[in-house]
């Protein structure tokens, strides 16, 4: 998916970061994963972990990312039992 497409979203994905936490949902195909990574480029330290990469899972699971990390990214997390 082209990265340089602006998403509707994401103006308003962004603004709630400063607030809350934010979970992005819908489709498959559709740019999800996409928009993720191109949000965490506005933060210094983004942490992207994938449920589907056998090294971040176990990441996730035994809850190890960096402590200083500015935002973290759960993708595929859904799958998570």
């Amino acid at each position: 998916m082209d990265s340089n497409i602006n998403r509707y979203l994401h103006p308003y994905i962004e603004s709630d970061l400063d607030k809350r936490m934010v979970f992005l949902g819908g489709p498959r195909q559709v740019g999800k994963t996409t928009l993720a990574q191109i949000i965490s480029k506005i933060y210094k330290r983004p942490v992207y972990l994938n449920w589907d990469n056998r090294h971040h899972k176990k990441d996730i699971i035994d809850m190890k990312w960096n402590p200083d990390a500015a935002i973290i990214i759960f993708d595929e997390v859904h799958k998570y039992p």
